[in-house]
């Protein structure tokens, strides 16, 4: 996941410290993109390196257990192995080369048909083969999963077709197969989103029962098992898409109490607060989103509780003809580990650094960055040093002007 990326604006001195923002220039909006092949909603889908995979969900007519995979650079879509079960109102994550789906419903995800299940099935990219695993300890539907640390939490979901929600967190060991319970949620939540930042799992909105739907936003620390409750958005929705970026989370669309919503609310990590983005077109839930070269790429979902949709819809929220910033930097990274790296850089090369970070942090390119470093350099012809994306926690900018004496 992005990493949370802070900015000082000094001259001689550090003054200040702001949290980095996108910010939407001019008219931005949401534009239509390419169509899905057919309607769909409660359906798995993942980024893989640029791919998008989609997996099972709910069409106007039945539930699926079709897998594809679709390349936005090429526009094309190959057919995939099935999954075993289909279903629907599941959740799938991807770790390891693998993706692994949870729970769901056999029948309609809408009213709860079919289940809940405590299926567990893998697929194996590699091979394009699936395999069952060891089944949650208790059936789930519309729960939510996050990968931390090599392991898989899942939280919360549906326990009956009755609407009857849990606040407990399962956590699952790929390499052992095996199931273990860690601290529960503060509230009992079904249909709500999650997304890992750094050493975080933050879920987003969700319902609590029928008819109640909730604004909360929840800081879970793997580490130590704890919860913290963080600002709530301002428009309470389930079955809503949630997504990392840049220091921010997008909260995208849902189902409100009575009706599928366009609202696109940001959260700022670094200031725990909420602003208005631009709506999407179309009201949708039970929809999937991710970020695909700086754009932020919504697909299909319900529109309304008994109209599902095949449409797609983007908003650039990196801008890249325009400069990150000017002048002078001092980049501080933070290696795992506990090292913590310096550069002193010009504009144009910091802005080379962030472009490789958020292309590697989408999913593609280099999975090191080179440094030349033009300070001491002693005795050699040059000096190189390399950083590895998957081993920085953290890194700060520090702008400055260069102020003569």
């Amino acid at each position: 996941m992005k990493k949370m990326l802070t900015l000082s604006l000094v001259t001689m001195f550090f003054l200040s410290m702001i949290s980095l923002n996108p910010a939407f220039a001019g008219n931005r909006v949401w534009e239509y993109s390419d169509e899905m092949p057919s309607p769909l909603v409660g359906f798995g889908m993942v980024n893989v390196n640029g791919d998008i995979y989609f997996f099972g969900g709910q069409t106007t007519t039945t539930v699926t257990n079709k897998v594809e995979v679709y390349n936005p650079t090429s526009n094309t879509r190959i057919a995939k192995s099935n999954m075993p079960t289909a279903r629907a109102g599941f959740s799938t994550v991807t770790l390891n080369n693998k993706i692994y789906t949870f729970g769901g419903f056999s029948g309609n995800a809408a009213t709860y048909d079919g289940g809940p299940l405590n299926t567990v099935e893998v697929y194996d990219l590699a091979t394009d083969t699936w395999a069952s695993k060891a089944t949650m300890p208790s059936a789930r539907g519309w729960a939510t999963a996050a990968v931390y640390n090599g392991k898989i939490y899942v939280f919360g979901g549906l326990v009956s077709k009755s609407e009857e929600a849990s606040n407990t967190v399962f956590v699952y060991d790929p390499t052992t197969d095996t199931w273990a319970n860690k601290a529960n949620m503060p509230v009992i939540q079904y249909a709500p989103s999650s997304v890992v930042v750094n050493n975080k799992i933050y879920i987003v909105g969700g319902s609590t029962g029928a008819s109640r739907v909730q604004n909360t936003l929840w800081e879970y620390t793997p580490e130590n098992d704890t919860w913290i409750k963080k600002a709530g958005m301002a428009t309470a929705r389930c079955a809503v898409a949630a997504v990392y970026w840049d220091g921010v989370i997008y909260a995208i669309g849902g189902a409100t109490s009575s009706s599928g919503t366009n609202v696109v609310e940001m959260y700022d990590i670094s200031s725990d607060t909420w602003k208005s983005a631009p709506s999407m077109n179309d009201s949708r839930w039970g929809h999937a989103s991710t970020v695909i070269g700086g754009k932020l790429s919504v697909f299909g979902g319900g529109t309304q509780f008994n109209a599902i949709s095949k449409s797609v819809e983007i908003l650039t929220i990196e801008d890249p003809s325009t400069p990150i910033y000017d002048g002078r930097a001092l980049l501080t990274i933070y290696i795992s580990g506990g090292q913590i790296k310096e550069y002193d850089l010009s504009a144009a090369e910091l802005n080379a650094f962030i472009t490789w970070y958020d292309t590697k942090d989408a999913g593609t390119g280099p999975a090191k960055y080179k440094f030349i470093k033009t300070w001491n350099k002693g005795p050699f012809k040059a000096r190189t040093e390399y950083v590895i994306f998957d081993k920085i926690l953290t890194f700060d900018v520090d702008e400055y002007d260069a102020v003569n004496p």
